[in-house]
């Protein structure tokens, strides 16, 4: 088993299948989790738990598109 202890992971795409198994097995290691996907709506339906444990999560929003704004959210995660 990983340990991910007061570890930030940032997972994309956290919504779908893969994102969403990834997300678990970092969560199950201990990480806070910051999830991001273009429909944050699926992220708080998908993770009710963590949504409702804010040191645990976070659910930064960006267009994935533009660096500037994947900067900025890295920012605001970390």
């Amino acid at each position: 088993m990983f340990h991910f202890d007061d570890k930030v992971v940032m997972i994309t795409g956290a919504s779908g299948n893969l994102g969403s198994a990834v997300a678990q097995v970092f969560r199950a290691g201990g990480a806070r989790l910051a999830l991001v996907d273009r429909h944050r709506d699926l992220i708080e339906e998908a993770f009710p738990d963590l949504v409702a444990a804010p040191d645990r999560f976070f659910n930064p929003s960006a267009d994935l598109t533009s660096p500037e704004a994947v900067q900025t959210m890295v920012q605001q995660t970390v």
